[in-house]
């Protein structure tokens, strides 16, 4: 199950950002995943880090800052593809304007981190200029 909440140093990156859903779970000072996960967690509370599940996280960068990311296989690469090893990822703004995009190699869960942490610096960027 843990595997489903966004990693620590990212969850802390989406607080500094302002995310704000109510969440199952929340790290504690440590980095571990703690609490009850039938409690929900405000990140208004200073002293907790809630630990979104990737797919509340996707779903704030979309409604908040219109951007849209896409998860892929690469077709050009049968064999990395069927390995489960060939991912790549697209994100967009709402006009369709390519804002980033990773030709990596990976497997759907690392292209998973690697979008939210563009996601992350996209904004990051933004809100510097």
């Amino acid at each position: 199950m843990k595997n489903e909440f966004v990693p620590y140093k990212e969850a802390l990156a989406l607080k500094e950002l302002g995310f704000d859903y109510c969440c199952f779970c929340s790290y504690n000072s440590e980095g571990k995943l703690a609490g009850n996960y039938g409690t929900y967690y405000k990140i208004h509370l200073s002293e907790v880090t809630i630990a979104p599940l990737f797919q509340q996280a996707f779903r704030w960068f979309r409604e908040k800052y219109n951007l849209f990311s896409n998860i892929s296989p690469k077709i050009n690469y049968p064999d990395d593809y069927i390995s489960g090893q060939a991912f790549h990822i697209e994100i967009l703004d709402s006009y369709s304007k390519e804002l980033g995009y990773d030709d990596g190699v990976y497997s759907y869960e690392e292209a998973q981190d690697a979008c939210l942490r563009k996601l992350i610096e996209i904004v990051k960027e933004k809100q510097a200029d």
